[in-house]
């Protein structure tokens, strides 16, 4: 029996070796780091530990998608004023990555709002922030939305496609979900007696022209700089929102709306030719993703080199 054991055993040999090679670096190779170590990334000059869920390809590629940052937070720093305590929102804050961005771009007397209704993005959230000597900022667990009440909210693998199921959702009824509270931006901004509301950024995977009419009153009082993600697919998909419609509505509402030219330029899409030409270049080159910038003057435009 003991030689059979030992026949079985050597017989194993190679197939060991060649998984253990498998699974080796590869020569040059840098050291894959254990989950816990989290991301280590450079943004503005200030290092920054990431975590997140291992498994989560938005997580995977955190340094590339903290480059990504860069855009948002040019425009941020190009249009608070000098001076004061600046008041700023970041609405679909995920796991916190534009939230730490912004952070690095403000003042110390600044006050910065993250607002997330996902349960596991939020444990993520504020690990970020605790981590990263950002207590300071406020964690908003929560959707913005409308009107106030609760939602379903689908959990996604890839951890920057979880958003809302509605009614509207194309396949809402085969999706999971779990009931998150949703609040308007108005009463969010009110319940905390702000007195002031200079930038907003929102990411909400289909459902911004929600968090807009949540906002209308902070918008009329305020007059902040909003920037915005224009998903053509998620607010099809997603809220069954007509992409055209939704502009549409900002032009309508705001004094200018801004798109990104092809070097980070801005570019006004106020006027039928505009929204044409941007609706183009959206669905056709752009693989239906976008940011606009929504602002009541342009004057802080003016020293804003492209990003």
């Amino acid at each position: 029996m003991l030689r059979r054991t030992y026949r079985k055993l050597r017989e194993a040999v190679p197939a060991i070796e060649r998984l253990r090679a498998a699974v080796a670096p590869k020569p040059g190779a840098p050291p894959s780091p254990p989950p816990e170590a989290g991301h280590r990334v450079i943004f503005g000059g200030v290092a920054l530990r990431i975590f997140g869920d291992p498994g989560d390809q938005y997580y995977a590629a955190a340094a590339a998608q903290m480059r990504g940052q860069g855009r948002v937070c040019s425009v941020l720093r190009a249009c608070l004023p000098d001076g004061g305590a600046p008041v700023v929102l970041d609405v679909g804050a995920n796991i916190g990555l534009a939230t730490l961005a912004m952070a690095t771009a403000l003042p110390g007397s600044a006050r910065l709002l993250a607002v997330e209704p996902s349960p596991r993005n939020l444990v993520h959230l504020r690990r970020n922030l605790a981590e990263n000597g950002l207590a300071w900022v406020e964690v908003v667990p929560a959707a913005a939305g409308a009107e106030p009440g609760s939602l379903s909210f689908h959990e996604a693998a890839f951890g920057a496609g979880s958003h809302i199921v509605s009614a509207h959702h194309l396949a809402g009824g085969s999706m999971p979900s779990v009931s998150v509270p949703v609040d308007t931006l108005d009463r969010m901004v009110a319940s905390r007696g702000l007195e002031r509301l200079d930038f907003i950024k929102i990411d909400v995977e289909g459902f911004e022209p929600d968090v807009l009419e949540g906002a209308t009153g902070a918008i009329e009082r305020f007059r902040p700089v909003i920037y915005v993600e224009f998903n053509t697919w998620t607010l099809m998909a997603f809220r069954n929102a007509n992409p055209r419609a939704f502009l549409e509505d900002m032009v309508r509402r705001f004094p200018h709306v801004l798109a990104f030219g092809p070097k980070g330029e801005f570019e006004p899409v106020g006027d039928q030719p505009g929204m044409l030409g941007f609706l183009h270049r959206n669905l056709v080159e752009r693989h239906c993703v976008d940011d606009l910038v929504l602002c009541h003057d342009t004057a802080w435009t003016r020293g804003m080199a492209p990003a």
